[in-house]
């Protein structure tokens, strides 16, 4: 056991603190057992409905003769639930009485004033449970007795809750942040679509054969309005091809993350491009993502923040003058799951583009001065994206730091004058 932690501080078991209830699920065949019309308070949990902190519904719930014909127990408001089978390790804590599910375990205390729920639902989310699982058929998995032994790190009851305090702040401020990049990701969408659906300021529309756009405009294939490029791998085993960091950005999918790319995890040198034929992009070549496993749930696509070479997982369009690339990236980026639909390969080991119909994919083209004008509108939304999702990334960031420090007791905090964190 761990003996390096602060004075007062004790390594004991989970199941010293706890008593661990298991629970079952009603038979699938009775569906007198399942409220589906959500009749009863009598809540479900399942390991899908713990996806956040706090648990006030859940997907499914049970009626009163499923309780009686089931292994399910209730568990009170204010418990912590975890996962311990197949997806090892997610956590919720309840905040009405629930069920549970027979893959999940409730954690009621053995007394009042063993431990602060708030603080086990952190202690746990720290603990390694790879080094315990046993290999099933169906996957990994704990079984009670290893619940059991679980470690916890235990300061006082009242730094519990000063701990727990400080994480619950930055935990709000999280939820905040994602409601926010929510409801933004669903005003985006819905301006997008309206703005290459029907213009700004348009009554005359015409019926095409990618739907209804405002007179005037146009429909073009992405091999009318660009230059369509590949790239390469120079080989490896040539260490003067290579460099960490200054040199020319080289990107391949797994740097394909950002909306404006302007580095990469690997750079190539002016020898390997020059022998090797690459093509140097210009800024603002439009890259997308044509062979990779990602393309099983999206399309990435980026714009280049700077000059730069593409490996040959990508390719990239490079929009001709009397076109504006940002509207075409916009454009193309809002319709990503359609290209997903019509262009990807069915049936190939590693998902790919069939890049011929990925060149015969069309848009609306509006007269350039609008193409214009609807980039700007959409900028202004994905800057809002990017810049909430920078600081979601700072508080998720923060939060880690916070839980190695103060979990540990490698930073203290005051009791009586308890300093939560405001962000």
């Amino acid at each position: 056991m761990n003996r390096n932690f602060p004075k007062g501080w004790r390594e004991v078991k989970l199941g010293e603190l706890s008593d661990i209830r298991i629970g079952g699920t009603p038979s699938r065949k009775d569906q007198s057992y399942w409220d589906t019309d959500n009749l009863t308070d009598n809540y479900w949990v399942s390991i899908s409905d713990l996806s956040k902190k706090f648990i006030k519904t859940t997907k499914e719930r049970i009626t009163d003769k499923g309780i009686r014909n089931s292994n399910v127990k209730l568990i009170p408001e204010n418990t912590v639930l975890m996962s311990f089978k197949l997806s090892i390790g997610r956590l919720g804590i309840t905040k009405v009485p629930v069920y549970t599910n027979e893959a999940i375990a409730a954690f009621l205390p053995k007394m009042a004033g063993l431990f602060d729920y708030n603080f086990l639902y952190y202690a746990l989310h720290r603990l390694n449970y790879f080094e315990w699982v046993d290999t099933a058929v169906k996957g990994q998995t704990l079984n009670k007795q290893k619940l059991t032994e679980l470690p916890i790190l235990l300061p006082p009851l009242q730094e519990q809750r000063a701990i727990a305090a400080i994480l619950t702040s930055v935990d709000d401020a999280i939820e905040k942040t994602e409601a926010i990049i929510e409801q933004t990701e669903k005003v985006k969408k819905g301006l997008m679509q309206q703005l290459l659906t029907k213009g700004i300021g348009h009554r005359k529309f015409k019926k095409t054969e990618i739907g209804e756009i405002p007179e005037g405009w146009n429909v073009k294939s992405l091999d009318e309005i660009g230059t369509w490029y590949g790239g390469g791998t120079p080989s490896k085993q040539k260490q003067s091809y290579w460099t960490k960091n200054k040199g020319i950005v080289w990107v391949s999918p797994k740097d394909m993350y950002d909306t404006v790319i302007i580095k990469s995890e690997d750079y190539l040198t002016e020898e390997a491009v020059v022998e090797k034929g690459l093509k140097v992009l210009p800024q603002g070549s439009i890259l997308v993502v044509t062979r990779s496993g990602i393309l099983r749930n999206r399309v990435p696509i980026a714009l280049a923040g700077c000059p730069l070479t593409i490996n040959q997982d990508l390719k990239s369009l490079v929009v001709s003058p009397e076109y504006d690339n940002e509207y075409v990236f916009y454009t193309l980026s809002e319709l990503s799951d359609l290209i997903r639909k019509k262009c990807v390969k069915s049936g190939t080991t590693v998902e790919s583009i069939d890049v011929p119909l990925l060149k015969e994919f069309k848009i609306p083209i509006p007269p350039i001065e609008e193409q214009k004008k609807i980039s700007t509108i959409m900028k202004n939304y994905y800057r809002k994206l990017e810049n909430e999702k920078s600081y979601l990334t700072g508080l998720q960031t923060l939060k880690k730091g916070l839980m190695q420090v103060l979990l540990t007791g490698k930073v203290r905090v005051k009791v009586d004058d308890t300093e939560v964190v405001n962000a």
